[in-house]
């Protein structure tokens, strides 16, 4: 094994937290996704961490392309670490990213998540480049890696801010349809009332909630998701 890469697997156990404790959830609920900080949630987090499940072959290979497009260092260094338990851990993770992203109730959100994502990714890429280069002593690389983490910062902050921008839209969408329509009401009444006679319980498997503050189910979302 040449001595760049046996520096390589050294670095694994050193910097194997930055994989695991990082924010590899996207928190999504079937009608409104509360984010927490960065566009994840820190309870969804802890709660991927307490108790995972191994990913099935056919998972994996389902949702690998999907990995390589937007999370490519991560999942570089997940290869590099074998067989294990982590290992295993880490492709759950993502998995789960992978499923909760594609849950978000339309498009642009969905799309500015995975900008996240591959933001997040080049900061992961370029701080492992430069625990690395650090290590073997490598100013040349040291200096190319920091100057890869600044500009990644930079983009993150620029996603944070069209991130914010995404979720006002909409909830500014969906004030100005509760503003202007309040016969919602009636329609959430009249629903509510088929419950009672035999329609959809509330609580049913897959039924959207109609107890928050946005517009009936029976009424398409502003982006006619």
């Amino acid at each position: 094994m040449r001595k760049g890469t046996r520096g390589l697997m050294k670095t694994t156990r050193v910097i194997a937290w930055v994989l695991c404790a990082a924010p590899l959830a996207v928190a999504a609920d079937r009608k409104r996704p509360q984010f927490g900080r960065q566009g994840f949630n820190p309870t969804a987090d802890a709660r991927d961490s307490r108790g995972w499940q191994p990913v099935s072959e056919q998972e994996w290979e389902k949702v690998r392309p999907w990995a390589e497009l937007n999370c490519k260092n991560r999942l570089n260094f997940i290869d590099l670490m074998g067989d294990s338990a982590q290992k295993e851990r880490a492709k759950r993770l993502i998995v789960n990213r992978y499923h909760q992203i594609q849950m978000l109730p339309y498009v642009e959100l969905r799309q500015v998540v995975e900008k996240q994502v591959r933001v997040q990714d080049s900061i992961f890429g370029a701080q492992i480049a430069l625990r690395f280069a650090r290590r073997t002593n490598n100013h040349a690389e040291e200096e190319k890696a920091k100057a890869d983490l600044r500009s990644a910062v930079q983009e993150l902050y620029k996603v944070q801010v069209e991130d914010k921008k995404v979720r006002i839209k909409r909830l500014t969408a969906e004030l100005d349809r509760l503003t202007n329509h309040p016969e919602l009401a009636e329609q959430w009444y009249k629903n509510k009332l088929r419950q009672v006679d035999g329609g959809v319980p509330a609580d049913a498997p897959g039924r959207r909630s109609t107890e928050n503050a946005s517009p009936d189910d029976s009424q398409p979302s502003p982006d006619g998701q």
